[in-house]
């Protein structure tokens, strides 16, 4: 009887102040039970107005339009429109860039300021796979593998080495010779 009492005295010393439904007698399960089902539909109306804006600002001319008429649009957006190609930088309001000291020296501009290659823009809009032959993968993959940091450092490593052994071997080839000369030069007194 003791235990109940005191479990029961437990019970009423944990409340929530400030909440009105506590103050009414309800229990805490039921609170947040009641809090949990609040949370869930002020989430599912976020999730739905968020998706029903999205929807809108798709428009509903995507989703009626068959694959081949999608890429038509693509390649018609990459193309760009053909009035702009012959404006001036200005006219299609766009800065001018100025060129660095090598491309105004050589007249050509790097192919960063060219864009990338209509081949490369056409494989990308049809999702293609670009074409690499075994030889350029292992060539890439080679390359790729002498510039990690722990095969550098190794190879410094062994530079490092065989510098300090070709040190040390024309330090002997020194010291032979001197011994020579001083053998050398006793023999002559």
């Amino acid at each position: 009887n003791a235990r109940t009492q005191k479990k029961s005295a437990m019970a009423f010393e944990v409340s929530l102040e400030g909440d009105e439904e506590n103050k009414n007698g309800k229990s805490l399960s039921t609170i947040f039970a009641e809090r949990r089902g609040n949370i869930r539909s002020r989430r599912e109306v976020a999730t739905s107005s968020a998706s029903s804006t999205s929807r809108s600002e798709r428009g509903s001319s995507a989703p009626g339009k068959s694959k081949e008429e999608l890429l038509a649009i693509r390649k018609q957006m990459l193309k760009g429109p053909s009035s702009l190609r012959n404006k001036t930088p200005q006219e299609r309001g766009r800065p001018t860039e100025t060129l660095s000291s090598q491309e105004s020296a050589t007249g050509v501009r790097g192919s960063s300021a060219r864009g990338p290659s209509e081949e490369l823009l056409s494989r990308l809009a049809t999702g293609e796979k670009a074409k690499v032959n075994r030889k350029d993968m292992h060539k890439l993959t080679s390359k790729n593998y002498e510039m990690l940091p722990e095969i550098k450092k190794r190879k410094e490593q062994e530079q490092k080495k065989a510098d300090l052994k070709s040190r040390q071997e024309k330090v002997k080839e020194m010291e032979k010779k001197r011994r020579a000369m001083l053998q050398a030069n006793r023999s002559k007194k």
